[in-house]
């Protein structure tokens, strides 16, 4: 083995130009790099979605926070009503792990600007029917964590206000359908599901010969304000009421047999409600029926819709319904909402609809006939097989979550969509509703502050958020010295979710405070030291900066009110790149020599090797040798 005369030049150029070029190369990184910060940085100071993620909003002062970007588009402005979407978008149920930074409970103004993220508090694990409710007078947040186990209570300043453990005995589980929390936050309603095998003779009924093993649900009624036994008010099991063949779900091979040796989900309840009268409104996807269960002593009151509906229904239908809700209700009408999927996601599923829609249906109770007054349909004409929520807003207008994508739509009473978002990706959301929400943060804001070069001086990009925050109008930024005097710097409008500031100088330890549109102070972040953000900065701590340039750090033991150092300039920094090309070309050609000695050292060992072919410390790495 040896090397030609011509790889030996091409080596030794190499070695030689290699530490001449990296300079240069470090100057004109340093430039685009700079360029690409301030760039970035304003960027993000009119939107916080990046060129390769627009996907997700990104925010500087909270890393933490990946929210997910709604496309928006208001089709009559005057018409949509106000208030704030809660939404909890996921990626899979059935966890087994915390998932990305954008899984779990969110906020969002009616353009799609992210208000609040709960994700961090909840460890990114999922939640489920997080809305807002009034409790104790006001109006707080409410949600299910299926990981905790636990129904969540926060207030207006984002704290746990109460917890409510939804696992009262290992015997009977909780449902992460649904945590309705009700008369003034005193109550909450939950779905359970119990594992067992139903009777013989339930099982006989449709032609199975032993116990089925069927998954049987039900619900609890808990007082929010007890703990231990006694905080379980009412609770309902549908095993006594509800028998295997008013079922018409099936998988597997579409046998009865196949559903009762491998566990068959006949009911899937999924939501869960109270009437005015005191009884409950059930709804069991997979029996495509309604329920009204009697408070008094657990019967079924009636049945609407399924094989066994009390109603007459003409020639309509619903399918593996979601969220039935309480409209109004008199000695001889009811008036309830629906979710209608139309079609369910098993193998042997049969539409009942063209497409997903939300209704609002009439029941006469004394003539037991029941219509639909009301209709909204899927816009884009799709079905949703699974989840979805249907809300009627104070102003007559509906609001609708179709899962998929989380997309959302409102509609004017006359049915006409007057917005629409959605996540481009396919991220759903259980549900989703809208209210008037007042946040009030306790945490203080978060602020970032950097200092990035500009041509020949310096400019403080500082941004700030408040996670939560619906009140402030207005950002004031100050700079403070060491001795506690402040200096205004300036103040900006609020851009969104996260605002950003730039000050035409460096300011070393800053400060944002909020302002209402009265001009009533909200609160202030706390200090933060500017950070270097510029490669071109190399030495020195935080406070050593100037505002003529990037000054190197003072050498040990020399006073400091001696004459300053002129900072780093341009033209010095081409001269220190010719000194170091002489240097690298000195050092290249020393290296060359080395490098070439080395080779020549290994060449003449290696081939004393090969010609005794036994020094297996030196042999080649054959095919079957395991990795180092």
């Amino acid at each position: 083995m040896s090397l030609s005369s011509s790889s030996k030049k091409l080596c030794l150029l190499a070695l030689i130009l290699l530490p001449a070029v990296s300079p240069l190369a470090i100057l004109t990184e340093a430039t685009h790099n700079d360029a690409e910060h301030l760039a970035r940085h304003t960027s993000l100071s009119k939107r916080k979605i990046t060129q390769q993620d627009r996907t997700f909003y990104k925010y500087v002062t909270r890393p933490d926070i990946d929210a997910p970007v709604f496309h928006v588009d208001v089709h009559d402005e005057h018409a949509v009503a106000p208030g704030y979407w809660f939404v909890a978008p996921y990626g899979q149920l059935g966890q087994d792990r915390p998932g990305p930074q954008w899984d779990g409970p969110h906020i969002y103004d009616g353009k799609g600007e992210l208000v609040w993220s709960g994700t961090p508090m909840f460890g990114y694990w999922n939640v489920f029917d997080f809305e807002s409710r009034m409790v104790d007078g006001e109006r707080m947040l409410t949600l299910l964590s299926d990981h905790e186990k636990h129904g969540f209570i926060l207030d207006s300043s984002y704290e746990v206000y109460k917890t409510v453990p939804l696992l009262v005995d290992q015997a009977v589980k909780p449902n992460m359908h649904e945590f309705n929390v009700f008369e003034n936050g005193t109550r909450a309603l939950l779905l359970t599901h119990v594992d067992g095998l139903t009777p013989k003779e339930q099982s006989q009924v449709v032609g199975y010969d032993g116990p089925c093993d069927a998954k049987y649900q039900g619900f609890r009624e808990m007082d929010v304000d007890s703990v231990g036994a006694e905080e379980v008010l009412f609770e309902w099991d549908a095993s006594h009421h509800i028998g295997l063949d008013e079922a018409t779900y099936k998988k597997y091979d579409g046998s009865v047999d196949q559903q009762c040796a491998r566990g068959w989900d006949i009911l899937h309840l999924n939501s869960i409600t109270k009437f005015p009268d005191g009884d409950y409104l059930l709804s069991a996807r997979h029996t495509d029926a309604l329920y009204k269960i009697s408070h008094k002593d657990g019967s079924i009151v009636w049945r609407l819709g399924g094989v066994k509906s009390d109603f007459i229904q003409d020639d309509w239908k619903f399918s593996r319904q979601h969220h039935a809700q309480v409209l109004s209700q008199n000695e001889t009408h009811t008036t309830l909402s629906v979710f209608d999927n139309g079609i369910g996601d098993g193998p042997f599923e049969k539409a009942t609809s063209k497409k997903a829609r939300a209704l609002v249906m009439l029941l006469d109770t004394a003539e037991m006939k029941a219509e639909i007054v009301r209709e909204y349909r899927q816009p884009g004409g799709e079905r949703t097989n699974a989840r979805g929520s249907f809300q009627i807003l104070p102003n007559g207008n509906a609001f609708i979550c179709w899962a998929y994508h989380s997309y959302m739509t409102e509609h004017a009473p006359d049915g006409s969509v007057v917005m629409e978002a959605r996540i481009p990706i396919k991220l759903r959301s259980y549900r989703a509703f809208k209210h008037p929400w007042v946040g009030s943060p306790s945490r203080p804001p978060d602020v970032h502050a950097e200092a990035v070069a500009v041509d020949d001086h310096l400019v403080t990009v500082i941004h700030v958020s408040w996670n939560g925050d619906t009140r402030t109008r207005k950002w004031e930024f100050s700079e403070v010295d060491e001795g506690g005097d402040v200096k205004h710097l300036g103040s900006v409008r609020r851009q969104g979710f996260e605002t950003s500031f730039e000050y035409k100088a460096l300011a070393r330890r800053v400060f944002a405070e909020a302002f209402d549109g009265d001009g009533t102070s909200l609160g202030k972040s706390g200090v933060t030291t500017t950070v270097r953000s510029s490669p071109l900065i190399d030495g020195g701590s935080d406070s050593q900066i100037s505002e003529e340039g990037y000054a190197a750090p003072p050498e040990k033991g020399v006073d400091q009110d001696e004459e300053p150092q002129p900072s780093r300039s341009w033209p010095s920094d081409f001269q220190q790149a010719g000194t170091t090309f002489i240097v690298g070309a000195v050092c290249g050609i020393a290296a060359a020599a080395l490098g070439w000695t080395a080779v020549r050292v290994y060449q003449r060992r290696w081939d004393r090797v090969v010609q005794r072919g036994s020094d297996a410390k030196y042999r080649p790495l054959q095919d079957d040798d395991p990795d180092d």
